[in-house]
């Protein structure tokens, strides 16, 4: 379906067998900034129905649906993705996966409403799939405006319903806008932090105790200092004053 001019706002319902129903709208758009054109959508019934005063030009084309749809663009992008049966009741069991993949190596910001769900014991994955963004949100039951917002590059969603009268979903999308930053962020490693192996730690504290079993062995000191009593350098202090060891025997 394209939409070419919109003033005034719109619904679009799908399957229909009595008056139009919340639980049958596909989408509804109250501007044409908030359209989605050319869009996808499955079905073989459809019903627009406009507000008040509302002027509309569009046209609508037929093409034959993939179990597999996979779709790719940029920021601005915005789509439409639905189950083949929603909303009729669906009678046998389906395993359907559609995806979404940005152009080129950026991320991208993307905003997902699941507009309508009916999955009874079936389920709804929608999720990022690069290995370093790793958000993944099911859906199980029914419900409706299910919004979330994440990072990636590309996305996927597995639908699946063992086939007892559930309507299925339909969801939109929009690539909000590109990031060069990838999710989830790394720390880098901090420059002065070195990791030293057990042998060595070991290895220093065995010489340790080598050398201080020999400083008192012999007598001399492990450790001394030097007493400067002057402004001149301990050079011209005589001869050189030990001061005991901090532990051990005297000499």
């Amino acid at each position: 379906m394209t939409i070419s001019t919109l003033q005034g706002g719109m619904a679009l319902y799908g399957g229909l067998d009595s008056r139009p129903a919340s639980n049958t709208e596909i989408i509804s758009f109250s501007s044409l900034n908030d359209v989605i054109s050319p869009m996808s959508v499955t079905g073989n019934i459809f019903l627009v129905q406009l507000k008040p005063g509302t002027t509309i030009s569009l046209n609508f084309e037929t093409s034959i649906y993939s179990l597999y749809n996979y779709v790719y663009g940029g920021s601005g992008a915005r789509g439409l993705m639905m189950s083949e049966n929603f909303p009729y009741l669906n009678k046998k069991e389906i395993a359907d996966s559609f995806s979404f993949s940005g152009d080129g190596i950026d991320y991208y910001e993307y905003s997902i409403n699941v507009l309508r769900y009916d999955l009874g014991s079936g389920s709804l994955t929608i999720k990022s799939t690069v290995l370093d963004s790793d958000f993944s949100k099911t859906l199980t039951s029914s419900g409706s405006n299910k919004a979330m917002q994440f990072c990636a590059n590309s996305f996927k969603v597995d639908y699946t319903s063992n086939g007892i009268n559930q309507m299925g979903f339909v969801l939109r999308y929009d690539v909000v806008s590109r990031t060069r930053v990838r999710f989830p962020l790394k720390a880098a490693p901090h420059p002065t932090k070195v990791l030293i192996p057990l042998w060595v730690g070991e290895l220093v504290a065995a010489k340790l105790r080598i050398y201080r079993r020999q400083a008192l062995a012999t007598g001399r000191p492990i450790l001394t200092s030097r007493i400067n009593h002057g402004p001149k350098s301990h050079r011209d202090n005589g001869p050189e004053e030990r001061t005991p060891p901090l532990y051990g025997t005297t000499a």
